[in-house]
């Protein structure tokens, strides 16, 4: 499962993508910031939906996060990893 967060890295503030395993431990997050877009105007105000909600947890630091080992059973996203905890995950944009 994953969710858009606010990460503080140093001073300016963004939101990634993080993606948890099935205890919500963090796994991965986005390798860089993340932007609302859509093929619509509608799919446009939906994904800021999503990044909205992402004013309604808590703020993570970036040094401060700690990744924890995913899964192999394919129960969380592997990121292509099959090795461990990725640290970060670059997803392309439509």
């Amino acid at each position: 499962m994953w969710d858009y967060r606010v990460i503080v890295h140093e001073k300016m503030f963004y939101i990634h993508e993080v993606y948890y395993n099935d205890k919500g431990d963090i796994t991965a997050i986005s390798e860089n910031p993340m932007y609302p877009c859509g093929e619509s105007l509608d799919e446009l105000k939906g994904d800021m939906g999503y990044f909205l909600r992402a004013f309604d947890r808590p703020v993570l630091k970036k040094e401060e996060i700690r990744f924890v080992p995913m899964d192999r059973t394919g129960n969380n996203i592997s990121c292509g990893n099959t090795k461990g905890a990725e640290k970060t995950h670059t997803r392309k944009r439509r």
